[in-house]
């Protein structure tokens, strides 16, 4: 039997790139083991930092401005990678650029995908931030519980939104991912959708909060006209969701 129309791009996207490389999964082991680490030394610095019930209640909004950032970010490097250079942009052309293309061109191929290939470009990128970050610490820190709150939240935030946008992909996504959703804390099927009809807008891929923001100041808008013809990363084609 032949595979329905809608879903037969994205399968064969799937199949065509769910090789396994033995080296890539090395490389992403190896990635993830460091992100443990770093993640687990900020948690002891946390740790060792608080001093009564004040910084406990700090830690609350500053995670809550770390989720923030990287819902902000998340929309700002995909509107960036949806909107300029192409796959043959050297450096970023392969390992970022290309990605969000092909993804446009098959959205539910991601779906097919483990968590550990679908998060590492993420981790790469949060593990040279954290290792940045702790280098300038020092090894006797000294900073503030919000401080180190809002870096730890800022990092798991970013490890995990590749993997809330695919939950968004899925028509029977995890319990934890629709609690999340239904929480506000994961952007849903719904919210992504319209990124995906319209071909444009709606970029934040984490949480979605800053979408509404974005969208009606148009601010994206303007600087993509200031920065020169675009070039579509997708048409007004229907967002297809595929089961994992």
């Amino acid at each position: 039997m032949r595979e329905p129309p809608s879903n037969r791009h994205s399968s064969r996207g799937a199949r065509g790139t769910n090789r396994v490389d033995p080296v890539r999964k090395v490389a992403e082991i190896s990635a993830l083991a460091i992100l443990v680490i770093e993640l687990a030394v900020i948690l002891g610095r946390i740790s060792t930092s608080i001093d009564g019930w004040r910084d406990v209640v700090w830690m609350v909004p500053a995670a809550f401005l770390g989720v923030l950032l990287t819902d902000f970010i998340s929309g700002v490097v995909h509107w960036l990678c949806d909107t300029f250079g192409d796959e043959t942009t050297p450096i970023l052309g392969r390992h970022l650029i290309a990605p969000f293309r092909e993804h446009h061109r098959a959205p539910g191929a991601m779906t097919q995908h483990g968590m550990l290939r679908v998060n590492h470009n993420n981790c790469v990128g949060i593990v040279i931030v954290l290792g940045v970050c702790l280098w300038l610490d020092g090894p006797e820190p000294d900073g503030p519980v919000f401080g180190y709150t809002f870096l730890l939240a800022f990092a798991c935030a970013v490890y995990l939104t590749n993997t809330i946008h695919r939950w968004a992909h899925q028509s029977q996504p995890p319990a934890v991912a629709r609690w999340l959703q239904r929480l506000g804390l994961a952007i849903t099927a719904a919210h992504h959708a319209r990124h995906h009809v319209a071909g444009r807008g709606s970029y934040c891929i984490t949480t979605g909060w800053l979408n509404p923001l974005l969208d009606r100041s148009q601010v994206l808008l303007v600087l993509e006209r200031a920065g020169g013809r675009r070039r579509r990363a997708g048409g007004r084609r229907p967002m297809r969701r595929i089961d994992d």
